[in-house]
């Protein structure tokens, strides 16, 4: 199933928000923040929308009134 380019845009988002992708997890020896592996499957883009939502909702909690 093809994405929109705004739910493409939300995995690239999402992807801020894995330590393993952006090379900050202890265990984590580099980045691994290329496209190619950011969309790499249907899978991975479903899981780093999922981490935009999330990242959104806390934003939108703590945001002053």
């Amino acid at each position: 199933k093809g994405k929109t380019p705004k739910q493409l845009c939300q995995a690239i988002r999402g992807a801020k928000q894995d330590p393993w992708l952006m090379g900050t997890d202890a265990k984590s020896t580099k980045a691994y923040d290329g496209l190619e592996t950011i969309l790499r499957d249907e899978e991975q883009v479903e899981r780093l929308i999922e981490l935009d939502d999330k990242a959104q909702r806390q934003k939108a909690v703590q945001a002053p009134s």
